[in-house]
């Protein structure tokens, strides 16, 4: 692996930041037009270069996602952009959102808002918060419940801290919402709650409380904790909902790591990959 950084960066990777913070300023000034040629003017300079050479260009948010990339493929012949390249296509949607309020622009535009969001994925292959932007898009905007599901079951597998795992099951309450499951929707939305921080608690409460307006009643579980249980078990059982544990392949690469760091004496890599394996290892609550 080579790192893009600031000793070494190309010139196409440069600035991204500033790019990002400039656009938003003419969002703010309502200067719609300009704000999406200046995104889209830095995006066309990164994808010239998302191949430099015989290597691939990525951006990956941490190591660990990193890691998860190369035990994937089997392969660290590329080069990590420490650049947050993917902000460019965050931004791009976010514009389009912006400037096209109602439903008939919106629909115009979902496959731009689509193909962004995947062409980020190009860069981050491992990122679980862009496939849940993706899910948002297909379900929300494009009405497709089917690819919605395809993506969200992929973020499953790249989860490996708290924040994500809430977002997860948020995201199938959505889902389920939707298709009128309403027991499955308000498990899964009270499962979002587990571990969430006061923002992803508000959320998942108004999630909530709109699940109850729709359905016109609130599903109240068992008082004692077996019981309770074995109902939620048989409602994940019912809509095949993962439980609440990490995914084991992305566990057991934790631990590898963990334990590589431990051998190599390195103690920032140790302590990083400890918080990492706990996080995971905190996940197991059902």
């Amino acid at each position: 692996m080579i790192i893009c950084d600031d000793n070494s960066k190309k010139e196409y990777f440069e600035d991204i930041v500033n790019v990002c913070s400039y656009a938003k300023e003419l969002l703010e000034k309502e200067k719609y037009d300009e704000a999406i040629k200046v995104v889209m003017s830095k995006i066309r300079i990164v994808e010239k270069y998302k191949t430099a050479g015989k290597k691939e260009c990525f951006c990956f948010d941490e190591l660990f996602e990193y890691e998860m990339y190369i035990h994937h493929k089997n392969d660290d012949d590329i080069i990590w952009v420490k650049e947050p390249v993917k902000d460019l296509y965050d931004l791009y949607v976010h514009l389009i959102e912006s400037i096209n309020q109602n439903e008939d622009e919106i629909n115009e535009c979902v496959n731009d808002m689509i193909s962004a969001l995947k062409a980020a994925l190009r860069w981050n292959p491992c990122s679980a918060e862009l496939r849940f932007e993706l899910f948002k898009v297909l379900l929300l905007l494009k009405k497709d419940i089917v690819a919605a599901s395809v993506v969200l079951k992929e973020a499953y597998s790249y989860i490996y801290r708290l924040k994500p795992m809430m977002q997860f099951y948020r995201c199938l309450g959505w889902k389920f919402r939707i298709e009128e499951n309403w027991d499955a929707a308000m498990l899964c939305t009270q499962m979002s709650m587990t571990f969430a921080d006061d923002y992803g608690l508000a959320l998942s409460e108004e999630l909530m409380e709109e699940i109850y307006m729709e359905c016109g009643k609130m599903i109240e579980w068992p008082e004692d904790n077996e019981e309770r249980v074995n109902v939620w078990k048989q409602i994940m059982n019912k809509y095949d909902i993962p439980e609440f544990e990490p995914d084991s392949n992305v566990l057991k690469l934790a631990k590898k790591c963990w334990i590589n760091s431990q051998n190599d004496r390195n103690k920032e890599d140790e302590i990083y990959y400890s918080e990492i394996y706990n996080d995971l290892n905190r996940m197991n609550c059902i």
